[in-house]
């Protein structure tokens, strides 16, 4: 503060030194602790110094609540405005100041009046992007709460906020739309001022004298479908509108009707909002028909996708959440479509709430689509009725080859009417219908349907939940003609207490056999290459045996140092006729068995940390074993070592 007093004091240091001072702000002095004053630069600086510092400083912020100057805040204006006329068009002398909060300064009236003024002024010459405070100027009471109606002036990209205060009459508004108009500023925001349907009169005719207008913002205001009647006639005049938002305003059906002609008129519209106003399917028909000649449209309803997808020649289309989120009506997507069937080969409508209506206005435009290859439903409200309705044009999607339904609500009835409209398609690869409620018998019905499909590689029905243990599961395995699963692994009474083993119908879900005989959890599980047999490895050292039809155990394979846990198990291919097996442990070794006699063939050692993984190659020739950063292979029938693998940074699993 000091160095600038000093400057202020030298008249010639006055040649805006300051450089690196971009933030000034003011405040009333108020008492601290200890009997000071905290604040007190405006209290003891002189009114020139202060006239000074506003001057000369490069300014980007100007915070002035409380100030008790406002002669220096003129002058600070004044010297903008003297300084662009000086130099018209030269970027050098411009001096520009981003925002100036000028409530609550204690103005003399001639100075409100002057500086109403130099704001716009200041606005429209591309000096001051934003100035909040235009309602004390003006001389309304000030309030802690938002005046009632606020416009946000804006040139060049550069808001100017001004609180124009409570109760403004018609007239008023007008004048300062006037005003602002004259001094070239183009955007005006009126959002959630509660101007009602009779109000909206007013404000459409200031617009009609705005015709150079690029932004309207009137969201918020609830003034319905008459307040839509009102407004049109502003909107003829506003021909270089580039913005136009009229979210939650209930202009409902109706409304959207009104605004057809009006709207399609527009040729400049880049961007429209209509979210919150509960438009249905025939007031999205009459939007769609007022859109349908705006080709510099790029955005609606936030959806910046709109303009790409309204040139035609899109290849894909993702459109998640479209109807949630951006509330595009289910009628302007339909056309969307229509204008790129030709080409559309993905096309992506998850997540977006569609029921059954909305399928009936997309099924026209689906059926269309000679070229898609792919289409993603999921997650949506189809139901049943909502699948019997797009059905239709899923038969049509000659060239389809990947399909999700999935999370639905589709029932065994709609699964079923998927899948017969599908039942020709020869191209289709992938159909996803899980999680749609399809039930246990639902399996075979389905798969019936679709077994003449040649091509079909990927099939999701149902995610089945297998639920029965009673503690963490360990280990599972498929049965290899894929009809049941066995898993193990923590028994009721935790670890250190009799493990558990499940046999699982794969179909259904339902547990079919129940195995005990471990002392200790079950960490590994195996079943026969010929599906007689499950194989078991446990933390109490031992290999066990079942017979998979019955659940008889059929075998205790004993060998591994007691108090280690056998970690791996593996059957030979060649399972049927030698019954061979393989395990690893903790005590660091291999050995193989005779699966159908328990006795032990092989016990291989050469590892120096615990066994992690075992498994037999698929002639049967040779065994494989992992542990910590290796893996060694040996001959299955000698045991000899054949090789060892050392690449890994850590335990191999």
């Amino acid at each position: 503060t000091q160095r600038l007093l000093s400057r202020a004091e030298a008249p010639a240091s006055r040649t805006r030194p300051e450089q690196d001072v971009n933030f000034v702000e003011f405040w009333e002095p108020h008492p601290n602790e200890d009997g000071g004053y905290e604040g007190q630069m405006e209290a003891q600086t002189p009114h020139s110094a202060q006239v000074y510092i506003l001057e000369c400083l490069d300014l980007q912020s100007l915070h002035l609540h409380y100030y008790k100057f406002g002669g220096a805040v003129v002058g600070f204006f004044e010297g903008l405005m003297s300084n662009t006329e000086q130099a018209p068009g030269s970027d050098q002398a411009l001096r520009r100041v981003q925002k100036a909060d000028l409530r609550h300064v204690e103005y003399e009236k001639e100075h409100k009046e002057q500086l109403a003024e130099l704001a716009l002024r200041c606005c429209g010459a591309g000096v001051l992007g934003w100035v909040n405070g235009l309602a004390w100027l003006k001389g309304r009471e000030p309030g802690d709460e938002p005046c009632p109606l606020r416009v946000m002036l804006q040139r060049d990209g550069s808001p100017l906020h001004g609180k124009l205060g409570e109760n403004l009459s018609p007239e008023e508004f007008a004048s300062t739309c006037a005003q602002a108009c004259d001094q070239g500023i183009r955007f005006l925001v009126l959002s959630g001022e509660g101007i009602d349907s009779a109000a909206m009169r007013g404000v459409a005719a200031a617009l009609v004298r705005w015709g150079d207008l690029t932004s309207l913002n009137l969201s918020k205001n609830e003034f319905g479908p008459e307040g839509c009647v009102n407004l049109i006639p502003a909107l003829g005049f506003l021909t270089a509108l580039r913005v136009l938002d009229l979210s939650y305003n209930g202009v409902g059906p109706q409304g959207c009707v009104s605004l057809r002609p009006a709207l399609s008129r527009i040729s400049s519209l880049t961007q429209l909002d209509l979210r919150g106003n509960g438009i249905d399917a025939d007031g999205w028909t009459a939007i769609v028909g007022a859109l349908s000649g705006l080709v510099a449209l790029g955005e609606v309803n936030g959806w910046a996708g709109y303009g790409t997808l309204r040139g035609g020649g899109t290849y894909e289309f993702t459109a998640t959440e479209l109807f949630t989120k951006h509330e595009m009506g289910v009628a302007a997507v339909a056309s969307l479509i229509m204008r790129n069937c030709d080409c559309l080969t993905l096309l992506d409508l998850s997540c977006n709430a569609i029921g059954p209506e909305e399928c009936r206005v997309l099924c026209s435009a689906l059926s269309r689509l000679s070229a898609l290859r792919s289409l993603d439903l999921s997650n949506n409200r189809l139901g049943p009725q909502g699948c019997d309705k797009l059905c239709p044009a899923l038969s049509c999607l000659s060239a389809l080859t990947h399909l999700d339904l999935s999370s639905n609500c589709l029932g065994l009835d709609g699964a079923q009417s998927a899948a017969s409209s599908l039942a020709h398609l020869q191209t289709l690869a992938s159909l996803n219908i899980r999680d749609n409620a399809v039930g246990p018998g639902g399996f075979d019905v389905v798969v019936k349907l679709l077994r003449c499909h040649r091509h079909l590689r990927d099939f999701w029905l149902e995610e089945l939940v297998y639920s029965g243990h009673p503690g963490s599961v360990m280990s599972a395995s498929w049965r290899p003609d894929g009809t049941e699963i066995v898993s193990g692994g923590v028994g009721p009474a935790g670890w250190g207490s009799p493990g558990e083993i499940v046999v699982w119908n794969a179909a259904t879900g339902r547990l079919r056999l129940a195995l005990k005989g471990h002392s200790d959890v079950v960490l590994a599980l195996r079943w026969s290459p010929d599906g007689s047999r499950i194989a078991s490895a446990s933390r109490d050292s031992t290999v066990k045996v079942w017979d998979a039809s019955t659940g008889m155990l059929a075998a205790t394979l004993e060998g591994h140092e007691e108090g280690y846990s056998v970690t791996s198990v593996d059957w030979s291919p060649d399972s049927a006729g030698k019954a061979r097996l393989v395990s690893g442990s903790a005590d660091m070794t291999v050995r193989t068995w005779d699966a159908s006699t328990g006795a032990a063939l092989l016990a291989l050692d050469g590892h120096s940390h615990r066994v992690t993984s075992v498994a037999w190659c698929s002639d049967g020739s040779r065994i494989a074993s992992a542990s910590y950063r290796e893996v060694l292979v040996w001959g299955a029938t000698s045991g000899a070592r054949r090789m060892q693998l050392q690449a890994h940074d850590d335990w191999v699993w």
